[in-house]
């Protein structure tokens, strides 16, 4: 598990800083002017307010993935044993020990064992309620999963957007200035509006492979959870 966090923490720090360390070396080139001294600090200040709006958005990708891999953990979600015991006292009627146990946990059995419970003694109402949390809770895992998705999709934009912003000032500058026009001039200024482009698709790739190996996690404490509600509510009408 923590194997798994750190590595994602490897892969992100380790892109972004290709990314923008590559970026100075492909400005120098073009421009001394541009490049001359940059460090990666200033590469990213280069970049405006978009790249500010980009950094917060990879901290938010960041803060997001870490929650996800330390959430998504289907042991600590839906305990086997506990939730067989669950069962079984369903089965036998003992309602207050099941309400015991289910209060001692926060976890997705106890959840929907909680809202059964609350139903009262009508059969129906208790299964109702327990379908009703199972959706609930998937409901939520697959929310923030979809974040990523969205975060992949906005970066990307968001990057493209500082560039058209940072092309444009280019542009002008050459535009209004009265003497003779060099093409390292607009080169320069090129390759400060190609960061956010860059930014952007290093967080949106960043968000698609952590989304990746998110997603069958996801999935799995879905079927498990499932099929625990469907076994729960079956205790609730026995």
């Amino acid at each position: 598990m923590k194997k798994i966090t750190w590595n994602a923490f490897f892969v992100f720090s380790l892109s972004l800083t290709w990314v923008f360390s590559a970026l100075p070396a492909a400005a120098q080139e073009n421009s001394q002017a541009a490049s001359a001294g940059m460090t990666l600090w200033q590469v990213i200040q280069s970049g405006g307010a978009v790249m500010i709006v980009l950094g917060l958005l990879s901290l938010v990708m960041m803060s997001l993935v870490i929650f996800m891999f330390l959430r998504f953990q289907s042991e600590k979600l839906i305990p086997i044993e506990n939730t067989r015991r669950v069962i079984e006292l369903l089965r036998q009627k003992r309602m207050d020990e099941v309400k015991k146990l289910s209060e001692k946990e926060e976890t997705m059995t106890a959840s929907i064992v909680r809202a059964g419970l609350k139903a009262g003694s009508n059969s129906a109402l208790a299964r109702e309620a327990v379908e009703m949390q199972a959706r609930k809770e998937v409901s939520g895992l697959w929310t923030l999963l979809n974040y990523l998705s969205e975060i992949a999709q906005i970066a990307p934009m968001l990057g493209l957007l500082g560039t058209v912003l940072g092309m444009i000032q280019a542009f002008n500058t050459i535009a209004f200035d009265s003497g003779v026009v060099k093409p390292i001039m607009l080169a320069g200024g090129v390759a400060k509006a190609m960061i956010t482009t860059a930014g952007g698709l290093t967080i949106a790739i960043l968000a698609m492979i952590f989304y990746s190996m998110l997603r069958p996690r996801a999935q799995n404490i879905t079927n498990l959870l499932e099929t625990s509600a469907s076994q729960i509510s079956e205790g609730f009408s026995a």
